[in-house]
């Protein structure tokens, strides 16, 4: 159960793994979950979910991939949700992910990056940042 919370609304970390961690994550608020995780859709989570499968492999962020996302997290705050961004482990696609969502609410790169880093600092050591120039030229903010 290895998760941590970026802002407020927000949280990343790893893999749904057990109906324990997902009582857990709904007794922390959490409502909606966004599932990054290539390997497979969610077992133990019964709520609000969106599936967009990524690699992590290096390989660029699509558009369509990011889009989906914000839009997803756009689609919880609106209902007054929480939502938890997970793909594997919680330290590439998902830092990634919520690094792109921050950017596209106006944060800058500088300050998106050094907040997930500082309130998921298991994350970073990891390359997750590999991904920000792809995010940055899906989404034009480059």
């Amino acid at each position: 159960m290895n998760f941590d919370f970026i802002t407020e609304r927000i949280a990343v970390g790893q893999k749904i793994d057990s109906a324990a961690f997902a009582k857990r994550l709904g007794d922390c608020g959490i409502t909606h979950v966004l599932n990054l995780f290539a390997g497979d859709s969610e077992t133990f989570w019964t709520g609000n979910v969106r599936y967009v499968p990524q690699e992590d492999d290096g390989s660029p962020r699509t558009p369509g991939q990011l889009l989906a996302a914000i839009e997803y997290e756009s689609e919880c705050a609106r209902s007054g949700g929480r939502l938890y961004i997970h793909c594997q482990w919680g330290l590439g696609r998902a830092p990634a992910t919520c690094y792109a969502i921050l950017r596209a609410h106006g944060m800058s790169m500088g300050d998106a990056v050094a907040l997930v880093c500082r309130q998921r600092p298991v994350c970073a050591q990891w390359p997750w940042r590999q991904y920000v120039p792809s995010i940055e030229s899906a989404l034009c903010f480059s």
